[in-house]
Protein backbone atom coordinates (compact mmCIF):
# COMPACT_ATOMS: atom_id res chain seq x y z
CA UNK A 1 0.00 0.00 0.00
CA UNK A 2 1.01 3.34 -0.88
CA UNK A 3 -0.33 4.86 2.53
CA UNK A 4 2.97 6.79 3.56
CA UNK A 5 3.38 8.33 0.20
CA UNK A 6 -0.15 9.64 -0.46
CA UNK A 7 -0.10 11.04 3.28
CA UNK A 8 3.62 12.79 3.25
CA UNK A 9 3.54 16.05 5.04
CA UNK A 10 6.97 17.12 5.15
CA UNK A 11 8.08 17.30 1.35
CA UNK A 12 11.89 17.91 0.01
CA UNK A 13 12.34 18.91 -3.61
CA UNK A 14 15.69 17.99 -4.24
CA UNK A 15 17.56 19.96 -7.46
CA UNK A 16 15.78 23.49 -7.30
CA UNK A 17 17.88 26.49 -8.07
CA UNK A 18 16.98 30.03 -8.58
CA UNK A 19 16.49 29.57 -12.05
CA UNK A 20 13.02 30.83 -12.97
CA UNK A 21 12.83 27.78 -15.78
CA UNK A 22 14.20 25.15 -12.92
CA UNK A 23 11.59 22.25 -12.85
CA UNK A 24 12.43 21.86 -9.23
CA UNK A 25 10.70 25.45 -8.83
CA UNK A 26 7.63 24.41 -11.00
CA UNK A 27 7.36 21.43 -8.56
CA UNK A 28 7.35 23.35 -5.74
CA UNK A 29 4.68 26.37 -7.75
CA UNK A 30 2.20 23.70 -8.37
CA UNK A 31 2.64 22.20 -4.84
CA UNK A 32 1.12 25.74 -3.93
CA UNK A 33 -1.42 25.91 -7.12
CA UNK A 34 -2.93 22.59 -5.61
CA UNK A 35 -2.86 24.00 -2.29
CA UNK A 36 -0.63 21.23 -0.80
CA UNK A 37 -1.62 20.96 3.01
CA UNK A 38 1.77 20.42 4.19
CA UNK A 39 5.33 21.71 4.47
CA UNK A 40 7.45 22.00 1.07
CA UNK A 41 10.86 22.37 1.13
CA UNK A 42 13.65 23.42 -1.67
CA UNK A 43 17.05 21.71 -2.01
CA UNK A 44 19.97 22.80 -4.08
CA UNK A 45 23.77 22.52 -4.15
CA UNK A 46 23.89 26.73 -5.14
CA UNK A 47 21.64 27.44 -2.37
CA UNK A 48 20.13 30.81 -2.28
CA UNK A 49 15.86 31.74 -2.63
CA UNK A 50 12.88 30.93 -4.22
CA UNK A 51 9.60 33.19 -3.41
CA UNK A 52 8.65 30.26 -1.62
CA UNK A 53 11.21 30.43 0.67
CA UNK A 54 15.30 29.45 1.35
CA UNK A 55 16.89 26.79 -0.84
CA UNK A 56 19.01 24.23 1.40
CA UNK A 57 22.32 23.24 -0.17
CA UNK A 58 21.87 19.51 1.10
CA UNK A 59 18.82 17.02 2.52
CA UNK A 60 21.35 16.97 5.74
CA UNK A 61 20.75 20.95 6.37
CA UNK A 62 16.79 20.00 6.20
CA UNK A 63 15.53 20.16 9.73
CA UNK A 64 13.25 17.25 11.28
CA UNK A 65 12.05 14.76 9.45
CA UNK A 66 11.48 14.45 5.52
CA UNK A 67 8.49 12.29 4.65
CA UNK A 68 9.39 12.57 0.88
CA UNK A 69 12.43 13.23 -1.31
CA UNK A 70 11.33 14.79 -4.71
CA UNK A 71 14.25 13.85 -7.02
CA UNK A 72 15.10 16.79 -9.50
CA UNK A 73 19.01 15.85 -10.42
CA UNK A 74 20.76 15.12 -13.53
CA UNK A 75 20.70 10.99 -13.53
CA UNK A 76 24.17 11.01 -12.54
CA UNK A 77 23.99 12.80 -9.33
CA UNK A 78 20.86 10.39 -8.12
CA UNK A 79 22.35 7.25 -6.56
CA UNK A 80 24.22 10.02 -4.27
CA UNK A 81 20.91 11.89 -3.68
CA UNK A 82 19.26 8.24 -3.00
CA UNK A 83 22.22 7.14 -0.43
CA UNK A 84 21.51 10.53 1.79
CA UNK A 85 17.49 10.24 1.78
CA UNK A 86 18.82 6.76 3.30
CA UNK A 87 21.12 8.50 5.42
CA UNK A 88 18.45 10.95 6.45
CA UNK A 89 15.52 8.32 6.79
CA UNK A 90 13.77 9.38 4.25
CA UNK A 91 10.76 6.63 3.83
CA UNK A 92 9.36 7.86 -0.13
CA UNK A 93 11.32 8.78 -2.77
CA UNK A 94 9.92 10.21 -6.81
CA UNK A 95 12.99 9.88 -9.26
CA UNK A 96 12.05 11.98 -11.79
CA UNK A 97 15.00 12.23 -13.34
CA UNK A 98 15.23 10.49 -16.89
CA UNK A 99 18.66 8.53 -18.09
CA UNK A 100 18.32 5.02 -16.35
CA UNK A 101 16.60 1.58 -17.80
CA UNK A 102 15.17 3.32 -20.89
CA UNK A 103 18.21 3.52 -22.56
CA UNK A 104 19.72 0.61 -21.87
CA UNK A 105 23.84 -0.64 -21.25
CA UNK A 106 24.91 1.65 -18.62
CA UNK A 107 21.69 3.16 -17.66
CA UNK A 108 20.76 -0.41 -16.34
CA UNK A 109 23.29 -0.48 -14.37
CA UNK A 110 22.57 2.34 -12.97
CA UNK A 111 18.80 1.64 -12.01
CA UNK A 112 20.01 -1.62 -10.56
CA UNK A 113 22.51 0.25 -8.37
CA UNK A 114 19.39 2.81 -7.16
CA UNK A 115 16.88 0.50 -6.47
CA UNK A 116 19.76 -1.62 -4.30
CA UNK A 117 21.04 1.36 -2.65
CA UNK A 118 17.27 2.34 -1.77
CA UNK A 119 16.79 -1.42 -0.54
CA UNK A 120 19.20 -1.08 1.49
CA UNK A 121 18.01 1.81 3.52
CA UNK A 122 14.19 0.88 3.52
CA UNK A 123 13.04 3.86 0.62
CA UNK A 124 10.68 3.07 -1.34
CA UNK A 125 10.75 5.24 -4.60
CA UNK A 126 7.77 5.55 -8.03
CA UNK A 127 10.41 5.83 -11.29
CA UNK A 128 12.75 7.04 -12.36
CA UNK A 129 11.88 9.10 -15.49
CA UNK A 130 8.21 9.82 -14.71
CA UNK A 131 5.86 12.32 -13.41
CA UNK A 132 5.13 11.24 -9.50
CA UNK A 133 2.11 11.44 -8.34
CA UNK A 134 -0.56 14.38 -7.50
CA UNK A 135 -3.47 13.83 -5.10
CA UNK A 136 -6.73 16.16 -5.62
CA UNK A 137 -7.55 15.04 -1.89
CA UNK A 138 -4.49 16.32 -0.34
CA UNK A 139 -3.15 18.37 -2.57
CA UNK A 140 0.40 16.43 -2.86
CA UNK A 141 1.55 16.96 -6.44
CA UNK A 142 5.08 15.95 -7.67
CA UNK A 143 4.85 17.30 -11.35
CA UNK A 144 6.95 18.99 -12.88
CA UNK A 145 4.49 19.46 -16.01
CA UNK A 146 2.89 23.48 -16.10
CA UNK A 147 -0.69 22.74 -14.33
CA UNK A 148 -3.58 24.35 -16.14
CA UNK A 149 -6.60 25.58 -13.69
CA UNK A 150 -9.06 23.45 -15.08
CA UNK A 151 -7.66 20.63 -14.25
CA UNK A 152 -7.55 21.69 -10.37
CA UNK A 153 -11.31 20.15 -10.30
CA UNK A 154 -11.23 17.06 -7.81
CA UNK A 155 -13.36 14.45 -8.90
CA UNK A 156 -13.92 10.54 -8.61
CA UNK A 157 -11.24 9.29 -11.16
CA UNK A 158 -7.70 8.16 -10.40
CA UNK A 159 -4.93 7.37 -13.47
CA UNK A 160 -1.92 4.98 -13.26
CA UNK A 161 0.59 5.44 -15.89
CA UNK A 162 3.82 4.10 -17.12
CA UNK A 163 3.94 7.04 -19.56
CA UNK A 164 3.57 11.06 -17.63
CA UNK A 165 3.08 12.66 -20.56
CA UNK A 166 -0.11 10.20 -21.82
CA UNK A 167 -1.00 10.41 -18.13
CA UNK A 168 -1.33 14.21 -18.44
CA UNK A 169 -2.79 13.41 -21.95
CA UNK A 170 -5.39 11.34 -19.93
CA UNK A 171 -5.91 13.82 -17.31
CA UNK A 172 -6.59 16.98 -19.29
CA UNK A 173 -9.16 15.02 -21.20
CA UNK A 174 -10.83 14.03 -18.19
CA UNK A 175 -11.04 17.26 -16.95
CA UNK A 176 -12.59 18.49 -20.14
CA UNK A 177 -15.05 16.46 -19.48
CA UNK A 178 -15.61 18.23 -15.89
CA UNK A 179 -15.46 14.58 -14.58
CA UNK A 180 -12.75 15.75 -12.22
CA UNK A 181 -9.69 13.94 -11.06
CA UNK A 182 -8.41 12.14 -7.43
CA UNK A 183 -5.18 10.36 -7.72
CA UNK A 184 -2.25 10.50 -11.05
CA UNK A 185 0.18 8.02 -10.70
CA UNK A 186 2.85 8.02 -13.11
CA UNK A 187 5.36 5.42 -12.31
CA UNK A 188 8.04 5.50 -15.42
CA UNK A 189 9.74 2.97 -15.37
CA UNK A 190 8.22 1.40 -12.33
CA UNK A 191 11.98 -0.60 -11.28
CA UNK A 192 10.59 -0.18 -7.34
CA UNK A 193 6.78 0.76 -7.30
CA UNK A 194 5.02 -0.21 -9.88
CA UNK A 195 1.27 -1.17 -11.58
CA UNK A 196 0.39 -3.60 -9.30
CA UNK A 197 1.84 -1.29 -5.88
CA UNK A 198 -0.64 1.31 -7.51
CA UNK A 199 -4.11 -0.58 -8.45
CA UNK A 200 -3.73 -2.33 -5.03
CA UNK A 201 -3.48 0.71 -3.66
CA UNK A 202 -6.81 2.73 -5.91
CA UNK A 203 -8.89 -0.78 -4.96
CA UNK A 204 -8.54 0.39 -1.37
CA UNK A 205 -8.85 4.15 -1.57
CA UNK A 206 -12.50 5.43 -0.50
CA UNK A 207 -12.07 8.60 -3.18
CA UNK A 208 -11.75 6.89 -5.94
CA UNK A 209 -14.16 5.48 -8.28
CA UNK A 210 -12.77 4.73 -11.61
CA UNK A 211 -9.19 3.19 -12.22
CA UNK A 212 -7.34 4.52 -15.92
CA UNK A 213 -4.51 2.27 -16.41
CA UNK A 214 -1.97 2.67 -19.27
CA UNK A 215 0.71 0.17 -19.76
CA UNK A 216 3.49 -0.70 -22.29
CA UNK A 217 4.76 -3.95 -20.83
CA UNK A 218 3.76 -6.02 -17.70
CA UNK A 219 6.21 -7.46 -15.41
CA UNK A 220 4.22 -8.83 -12.54
CA UNK A 221 1.23 -10.26 -14.96
CA UNK A 222 -0.13 -12.81 -12.58
CA UNK A 223 -0.09 -10.36 -9.63
CA UNK A 224 -1.77 -7.92 -11.43
CA UNK A 225 -4.09 -9.99 -12.37
CA UNK A 226 -5.38 -11.14 -9.14
CA UNK A 227 -5.28 -7.02 -7.96
CA UNK A 228 -7.80 -6.68 -10.60
CA UNK A 229 -10.16 -9.76 -9.50
CA UNK A 230 -10.03 -8.49 -6.11
CA UNK A 231 -10.98 -4.82 -7.52
CA UNK A 232 -14.97 -4.15 -7.10
CA UNK A 233 -14.24 -0.90 -9.38
CA UNK A 234 -14.16 -0.36 -12.99
CA UNK A 235 -10.84 -0.89 -14.39
CA UNK A 236 -10.20 0.48 -17.70
CA UNK A 237 -7.00 -0.05 -19.72
CA UNK A 238 -4.72 1.43 -22.83
CA UNK A 239 -2.13 -1.63 -22.99
CA UNK A 240 0.09 -0.15 -25.43
CA UNK A 241 3.19 -1.91 -27.12
CA UNK A 242 0.91 -4.37 -28.71
CA UNK A 243 3.18 -4.30 -32.46
CA UNK A 244 6.26 -4.34 -33.77
CA UNK A 245 7.11 -0.88 -34.27
CA UNK A 246 4.97 -0.41 -30.50
CA UNK A 247 7.31 -2.73 -29.03
CA UNK A 248 10.54 -0.31 -30.33
CA UNK A 249 9.33 2.45 -28.99
CA UNK A 250 8.50 1.35 -25.91
CA UNK A 251 11.63 -0.40 -25.03
CA UNK A 252 13.65 3.65 -25.86
CA UNK A 253 10.51 5.07 -23.52
CA UNK A 254 10.04 2.78 -20.53
CA UNK A 255 11.92 0.10 -21.29
CA UNK A 256 9.17 -1.95 -21.43
CA UNK A 257 8.75 -5.69 -22.53
CA UNK A 258 6.66 -6.79 -25.13
CA UNK A 259 3.72 -9.52 -23.98
CA UNK A 260 2.26 -12.00 -25.81
CA UNK A 261 -1.48 -9.93 -26.94
CA UNK A 262 -3.62 -12.56 -27.38
CA UNK A 263 -3.18 -14.34 -23.84
CA UNK A 264 -3.33 -10.50 -22.16
CA UNK A 265 -6.49 -10.02 -24.28
CA UNK A 266 -7.74 -13.24 -22.90
CA UNK A 267 -6.28 -12.73 -18.65
CA UNK A 268 -7.86 -8.90 -18.87
CA UNK A 269 -11.64 -9.59 -20.02
CA UNK A 270 -11.45 -12.67 -17.03
CA UNK A 271 -10.28 -10.41 -14.96
CA UNK A 272 -12.96 -7.50 -15.19
CA UNK A 273 -10.43 -5.44 -16.78
CA UNK A 274 -12.21 -3.28 -19.75
CA UNK A 275 -9.50 -2.66 -22.80
CA UNK A 276 -9.90 1.48 -25.00
CA UNK A 277 -7.62 1.96 -27.89
CA UNK A 278 -7.70 5.50 -27.19
CA UNK A 279 -6.78 8.77 -25.09
CA UNK A 280 -9.82 10.51 -25.28
CA UNK A 281 -12.29 6.82 -25.30
CA UNK A 282 -10.17 5.91 -22.14
CA UNK A 283 -11.98 9.74 -20.83
CA UNK A 284 -15.18 8.85 -22.73
CA UNK A 285 -15.72 5.50 -21.32
CA UNK A 286 -14.81 6.90 -17.48
CA UNK A 287 -17.55 8.86 -17.82
CA UNK A 288 -19.65 6.54 -18.67
CA UNK A 289 -18.77 4.10 -16.29
CA UNK A 290 -19.54 6.85 -13.38
CA UNK A 291 -23.30 5.52 -14.42
CA UNK A 292 -25.63 2.73 -12.88
CA UNK A 293 -24.64 -1.11 -14.25
CA UNK A 294 -26.54 -2.27 -17.29
CA UNK A 295 -28.42 -5.36 -16.48
CA UNK A 296 -29.11 -6.00 -20.16
CA UNK A 297 -28.58 -4.97 -23.57
CA UNK A 298 -32.19 -3.33 -24.06
CA UNK A 299 -32.03 0.22 -24.57
CA UNK A 300 -34.02 2.96 -25.50
CA UNK A 301 -32.94 6.57 -27.31
CA UNK A 302 -34.29 9.99 -27.60
CA UNK A 303 -33.46 13.11 -29.75
CA UNK A 304 -35.38 16.17 -31.32
CA UNK A 305 -34.05 14.92 -34.67
CA UNK A 306 -35.70 12.31 -36.99
CA UNK A 307 -32.41 12.19 -38.96
CA UNK A 308 -30.18 11.98 -35.99
CA UNK A 309 -32.89 8.86 -34.92
CA UNK A 310 -31.99 6.62 -37.43
CA UNK A 311 -27.93 7.05 -36.92
CA UNK A 312 -28.20 6.19 -33.51
CA UNK A 313 -30.58 3.22 -34.56
CA UNK A 314 -27.46 1.56 -36.77
CA UNK A 315 -24.95 2.47 -34.43
CA UNK A 316 -26.87 1.07 -31.35
CA UNK A 317 -27.37 -2.35 -33.94
CA UNK A 318 -23.44 -2.08 -34.37
CA UNK A 319 -22.62 -2.12 -30.54
CA UNK A 320 -25.09 -4.94 -30.25
CA UNK A 321 -27.84 -3.12 -28.32
CA UNK A 322 -31.41 -3.97 -28.55
CA UNK A 323 -33.67 -1.21 -29.19
CA UNK A 324 -37.41 -2.82 -27.75
CA UNK A 325 -40.64 -1.26 -29.36
CA UNK A 326 -42.32 0.79 -26.55
CA UNK A 327 -46.15 0.69 -25.43
CA UNK A 328 -48.38 2.09 -27.65
CA UNK A 329 -50.09 3.51 -25.11
CA UNK A 330 -47.12 5.08 -23.65
CA UNK A 331 -46.33 6.37 -27.54
CA UNK A 332 -50.47 7.86 -27.52
CA UNK A 333 -49.54 10.00 -24.48
CA UNK A 334 -46.47 11.19 -25.89
CA UNK A 335 -47.74 12.07 -29.19
CA UNK A 336 -51.45 13.78 -27.88
CA UNK A 337 -48.33 16.27 -26.28
CA UNK A 338 -46.74 17.16 -29.64
CA UNK A 339 -47.30 20.23 -31.94
CA UNK A 340 -48.58 18.99 -35.02
CA UNK A 341 -48.51 14.82 -34.53
CA UNK A 342 -47.12 14.37 -37.86
CA UNK A 343 -43.45 12.50 -36.77
CA UNK A 344 -44.30 8.59 -36.28
CA UNK A 345 -43.20 7.32 -32.87
CA UNK A 346 -40.75 4.66 -32.59
CA UNK A 347 -37.84 3.42 -30.99
CA UNK A 348 -35.72 5.76 -30.81
CA UNK A 349 -37.88 8.25 -30.43
CA UNK A 350 -38.06 11.53 -32.64
CA UNK A 351 -38.97 14.02 -30.46
CA UNK A 352 -38.96 17.18 -32.90
CA UNK A 353 -42.84 17.92 -32.30
CA UNK A 354 -42.66 18.53 -28.57
CA UNK A 355 -41.81 21.47 -27.33
CA UNK A 356 -42.90 21.20 -24.12
CA UNK A 357 -39.69 20.62 -21.62
CA UNK A 358 -41.78 19.35 -18.69
CA UNK A 359 -43.37 16.55 -20.92
CA UNK A 360 -39.94 15.96 -22.66
CA UNK A 361 -38.10 15.17 -18.59
CA UNK A 362 -41.61 12.93 -18.07
CA UNK A 363 -40.98 11.01 -21.29
CA UNK A 364 -38.16 9.93 -19.95
CA UNK A 365 -39.28 8.89 -16.93
CA UNK A 366 -42.06 6.78 -18.08
CA UNK A 367 -39.31 5.19 -21.00
CA UNK A 368 -36.31 4.59 -18.26
CA UNK A 369 -39.13 3.51 -15.67
CA UNK A 370 -40.21 0.31 -18.41
CA UNK A 371 -39.12 -2.96 -16.78
CA UNK A 372 -37.87 -3.62 -20.39
CA UNK A 373 -35.37 -1.05 -20.54
CA UNK A 374 -31.99 -1.15 -19.38
CA UNK A 375 -30.69 2.12 -20.73
CA UNK A 376 -31.30 5.51 -22.12
CA UNK A 377 -29.47 7.43 -24.58
CA UNK A 378 -31.11 11.05 -24.87
CA UNK A 379 -29.64 14.12 -26.39
CA UNK A 380 -31.19 17.50 -25.96
CA UNK A 381 -30.05 20.98 -27.15
CA UNK A 382 -28.24 21.65 -23.20
CA UNK A 383 -25.99 24.85 -23.14
CA UNK A 384 -24.45 27.04 -20.85
CA UNK A 385 -25.66 30.07 -18.83
CA UNK A 386 -24.93 33.08 -20.84
CA UNK A 387 -22.76 35.74 -19.45
CA UNK A 388 -25.00 38.09 -17.40
CA UNK A 389 -27.93 35.70 -16.72
CA UNK A 390 -28.20 35.37 -12.95
CA UNK A 391 -30.99 32.16 -13.18
CA UNK A 392 -30.26 28.89 -14.37
CA UNK A 393 -31.33 28.40 -18.14
CA UNK A 394 -34.36 26.41 -19.19
CA UNK A 395 -32.02 23.68 -20.41
CA UNK A 396 -30.29 23.35 -16.81
CA UNK A 397 -33.43 22.50 -15.11
CA UNK A 398 -34.02 19.58 -18.25
CA UNK A 399 -30.76 18.66 -17.89
CA UNK A 400 -30.85 18.21 -13.62
CA UNK A 401 -34.35 16.54 -14.24
CA UNK A 402 -32.46 13.52 -16.39
CA UNK A 403 -30.01 13.55 -14.01
CA UNK A 404 -32.42 13.08 -11.05
CA UNK A 405 -34.36 10.42 -12.96
CA UNK A 406 -31.10 8.17 -13.39
CA UNK A 407 -30.30 8.41 -10.42
CA UNK A 408 -33.47 7.62 -8.62
CA UNK A 409 -34.42 4.71 -10.89
CA UNK A 410 -30.89 3.21 -10.63
CA UNK A 411 -30.52 2.77 -14.47
CA UNK A 412 -28.13 4.52 -17.31
CA UNK A 413 -29.07 7.27 -18.99
CA UNK A 414 -26.07 8.85 -21.28
CA UNK A 415 -27.05 12.55 -21.59
CA UNK A 416 -25.49 14.52 -24.54
CA UNK A 417 -25.85 18.17 -26.19
CA UNK A 418 -27.46 17.90 -29.77
CA UNK A 419 -24.39 17.85 -32.12
CA UNK A 420 -23.04 21.69 -31.64
CA UNK A 421 -19.23 23.31 -30.99
CA UNK A 422 -20.65 25.42 -28.09
CA UNK A 423 -19.21 24.38 -25.43
CA UNK A 424 -21.15 23.20 -22.33
CA UNK A 425 -18.13 23.17 -19.49
CA UNK A 426 -19.89 25.09 -17.00
CA UNK A 427 -23.25 22.84 -16.90
CA UNK A 428 -21.07 20.07 -17.00
CA UNK A 429 -19.64 21.01 -13.72
CA UNK A 430 -22.83 21.99 -12.02
CA UNK A 431 -24.35 18.51 -13.20
CA UNK A 432 -21.99 17.04 -11.45
CA UNK A 433 -22.69 14.17 -13.39
CA UNK A 434 -21.51 12.55 -17.37
CA UNK A 435 -22.86 14.81 -20.33
CA UNK A 436 -21.49 14.00 -23.60
CA UNK A 437 -20.30 16.30 -26.35
CA UNK A 438 -22.70 14.20 -29.09
CA UNK A 439 -25.14 11.81 -28.55
CA UNK A 440 -22.77 9.25 -30.86
CA UNK A 441 -20.03 9.62 -28.17
CA UNK A 442 -22.60 8.97 -25.59
CA UNK A 443 -23.51 5.50 -27.42
CA UNK A 444 -20.27 4.36 -27.59
CA UNK A 445 -19.41 5.11 -24.01
CA UNK A 446 -22.46 3.18 -23.09
CA UNK A 447 -20.96 0.26 -25.11
CA UNK A 448 -18.30 0.10 -22.55
CA UNK A 449 -20.31 0.48 -19.90
CA UNK A 450 -21.95 -2.67 -21.24
CA UNK A 451 -19.21 -4.61 -21.66
CA UNK A 452 -18.36 -3.71 -17.92
CA UNK A 453 -21.05 -4.61 -16.79
CA UNK A 454 -20.98 -8.11 -18.25
CA UNK A 455 -17.30 -9.01 -17.15
CA UNK A 456 -18.01 -7.55 -13.73
CA UNK A 457 -21.35 -9.96 -13.14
Amino acid sequence: MLNGLFEARRVAVIGVSSRSSNLGRVIISNMHKFRFQGEVLAVGHQGGETEFGPIYKTLDEVPGQVDLAVVMVPARFVLETIEACGRKGVPWAVISSAGFGELGGEGLEMQRRVLETARRYGTRFIGPNCLGVTDWVSGLTTSFASVPLYSLNRGPVSVISQSGGVADAISSFISELSLGLNKFISIGNSVDVDEVDCLTHLAEDPSTKVICMYLEGIWRGRKLLEAARRCHKPILMIKANRSTSGARAAQSHTAALASNERVVEAALAQSGVVRVNGIRSMALASAALLLPKMQGNRVAAMSLSGGLSVILADLCEELGFSLPLLDQDLLDDIEAGSRAGIIRLTNPLDTGDIFDNKLFVETVRRVISLPYIDAMIVAFPLRDSRPGETTRSESYHVARGIVEISRSVGKPIALSKMPSPKPIAGLMRDLEFPVFSDPEEATRALGVLWRYSQLSR
